[in-house]
């Protein structure tokens, strides 16, 4: 009977101590995971930036051409 208590009893001990442990060590990497969200989201921004750009600029380019062919043409 006494052992089933202390078993019990370490079971349970056991696993609030790797409870507080896991909850600790989670809250410990809360920064790191801030930087890799703050640099992912600056990674999607600026690849967002350079495609419209591409896009823009292909716009201009292809209109410029056609501008040019029509002036030649009057």
């Amino acid at each position: 009977m006494q052992k089933n208590i202390i078993k019990t009893f370490q079971s349970n001990y056991g696993q609030t101590l790797e409870n507080i442990y896991n909850s600790y060590w989670n809250n410990f990497q809360i920064p790191e995971r801030c930087t890799e969200t703050y640099n992912t989201i600056n990674r999607n921004v600026t690849d967002d930036i350079t495609n419209r750009t591409k896009f823009i600029n292909e716009i201009v380019i292809g209109n410029i051409e056609t501008f040019n062919k029509s002036i030649e043409s009057v």
